[in-house]
């Protein structure tokens, strides 16, 4: 069990019901030995997120409409009609490995918006129960019911959500990198559009919102064309055009750059601009002439030629972003490249000042760890790969090293890790890493990609070489739609669950009163291995998936004891045996 959501039966006319665990990956083969219990409970805190999944078996043919009741509590205050949301799972095709011919599942990942679901034989659906409270909810307990539906059938499972008076703080970050070019050319309606019109805008307000509300607020931005050497089915332009005038000098248009920021802000989205990057990884910088022709520069660091491009761009950049205002909230991105390119780049990087005589800010990912600490010391948000360590007394040292120095430290993920958030991982695994990133005092969580998405997303996850999944979170709508109807995968919802466990963990570790014995059970939680299968793809090794799912419910069950503990503090009551408790949690 992830949370405290026990299972319910619910058997009526020639279908039945069942609460089932939002952490597994169930498909829709399975079956259920249903239980007589009939309801679940869900806790949050304030400003939170949580889930929850009905199994429903039925006829072939049949149809089941859901729909949820208000939830109340005792003395008549109601939850606002926006924080139970429902929606039947669509699967997704899921290839098991990173090579073409692997075998694949359809993962019931993409969270519709859809009430109403036709069964066909043999099916188990799914409904997915999403959970929002915000600062001003109320605490208490609520109760509503989710009642399904087939023509005069009807059957009613029991929901209860307790709210705590306890509220999430931003004291842990989300940064999922944003591929906005993606939506240009899926959606129809966009395929005449230029970048960043006003009809592509709204479009990409819906991601934003989305990632906003997952608790994101770094913006990805690309100052030149490709990166990452178009590692996605889409092109990546860059956000900043590199082009020669008449004069034979380079000059930079920031149209775009300024059109996608000031977007992403108007959405809240304003703690960070990450741009991509000083490093690309074919080392080509590529410049447009005026006769629609463009050329390649390879610049290498460490190179006066290197040192010249960058610091003439540097100069011109600052200037903008000190016109623009934005220059405190922007650093230079650079992304698992060779620790002698990296410290190359600083340098240029620290060579050129703004109005205020300092430089832009540095962020780095890197996938190997040096030992020495201060290896890393002029970076100021460090992303280490959580593939990149075994031994956690070598990554805390860092993490303490920088956090003496103001420095933020975030774990990331992606393809060749586990645990993971694939298409075929288990939801659960999200969970797992963010409990073990606020453990190990990471700052925060970065993952790519929010969006950057294959050809046909709604049909399958998959882009080879990469594991299925890994290059989107979120799904679009119908090509042929208006661009408004996109969806969360159930991958993403349990990354934003999983930040507001982070969040709850960091904060019991430093205002609960049994704190040292907090950070005892969380600084306790036992890593799994991942292997590499016959097809590619690493995925758990013997036993780590059970290692996994067991942290991950000891993690929460500490989580829901060090609560308690809070309330029961801040109200002046004893303790009770709930401090025992806590105490046998944190010593398994």
């Amino acid at each position: 069990m992830i949370q405290t959501i026990l299972p319910v039966h619910a058997e009526g006319g020639s279908f039945s019901a069942v609460f089932s665990d939002p952490g597994k990956l169930e498909q829709a083969s399975e079956s259920y030995a249903y239980q007589d219990l009939d309801h679940a409970v869900i806790d949050v805190w304030r400003d939170d997120l949580s889930s929850a999944k009905i199994a429903v078996t039925a006829e072939a043919g049949m149809t089941i409409s859901a729909s949820v009741s208000a939830f109340s509590r005792k003395n008549g205050e109601v939850l606002s009609a926006d924080s139970v949301s429902i929606g039947w799972l669509a699967d997704t095709e899921a290839s098991l490995g990173t090579r073409e011919g692997s075998p694949s599942i359809l993962a019931p990942d993409r969270v519709t918006a859809e009430t109403e679901k036709i069964f066909s034989a043999g099916e188990t659906g799914y409904l997915w129960i999403t959970v929002r409270t915000d600062c001003d909810t109320d605490e208490g307990t609520y109760d509503g019911t989710i009642v399904l539906r087939n023509g005069t059938s009807e059957e009613t499972c029991r929901l209860r959500i307790r709210v705590s008076s306890l509220v999430n703080e931003e004291n842990f970050s989300l940064d999922l990198w944003q591929y906005p070019y993606a939506s240009l050319r899926y959606y129809q309606i966009l395929n005449h559009e230029e970048a960043f019109s006003a009809a592509h805008q709204n479009v990409l307000r819906q991601t934003l919102r989305a990632y906003y509300d997952a608790g994101g607020r770094t913006i990805t931005a690309s100052i030149l064309d490709e990166p990452w050497s178009h590692q996605t089915y889409d092109d990546y332009p860059g956000m900043v055009r590199w082009s020669r005038n008449a004069e034979n000098q380079i000059v930079y248009d920031y149209s775009a750059f300024d059109a996608w920021v000031s977007l992403c802000m108007e959405e809240g989205i304003d703690k960070r601009i990450e741009c991509f990057t000083i490093l690309p990884w074919n080392n080509k910088i590529t410049v447009h002439h005026e006769d629609g022709t463009a050329e390649g520069i390879t610049a290498i660091p460490g190179t006066d030629e290197y040192t010249w491009i960058w610091s003439a761009f540097l100069r011109d950049f600052i200037a903008h972003l000190e016109e623009k205002g934005w220059k405190d909230k922007t650093v230079i991105a650079m992304d698992e490249r060779d620790p002698a390119m990296v410290q190359a780049a600083i340098q240029v990087i620290l060579s050129v000042t703004g109005s205020d005589g300092k430089p832009l800010g540095i962020s780095d990912s890197i996938n190997s760890l040096m030992e020495d600490v201060s290896f890393y010391d002029d970076i100021d948000i460090l992303s280490v790969s959580l593939g990149c360590f075994s031994d956690s007394a070598l990554i805390s040292e860092q993490i303490s090293h920088r956090k003496a120095f103001g420095k933020e430290t975030i774990l990331y993920n992606c393809s060749g890790n586990y645990p993971n958030a694939f298409a075929f991982s288990k939801p659960e695994e999200s969970l797992w890493v963010m409990y073990y990133a606020a453990a190990l005092d990471f700052d925060g969580y970065m993952r790519w990609a929010l969006d950057a998405w294959n050809e046909d997303p709604l049909s399958s996850a998959d882009y080879m070489p990469l594991e299925s999944g890994d290059t989107f979170l979120l799904y679009p709508g119908e090509k042929d739609g208006n661009g408004m109807d996109l969806s969360e995968s159930v991958r993403f919802l349990m990354i934003a669950q999983g930040i507001r466990n982070a969040r709850k963990a960091l904060y019991l570790k430093e205002h609960l009163e049994e704190k040292e014995l907090f950070a005892e059970g969380l600084e306790s939680i036992r890593r799994a291995a991942g292997s590499y299968h016959a097809h590619g793809a690493m995925t758990a090794a013997d036993g780590s998936s059970e290692i996994i799912s067991s942290e991950a419910s000891r993690m929460q069950e500490l989580i829901r004891l060090g609560t308690i503990l809070m309330e029961r503090e801040a109200a002046g009551s004893d303790p009770g045996l709930y401090v025992l408790r806590l105490k046998k949690i944190a010593e398994q």
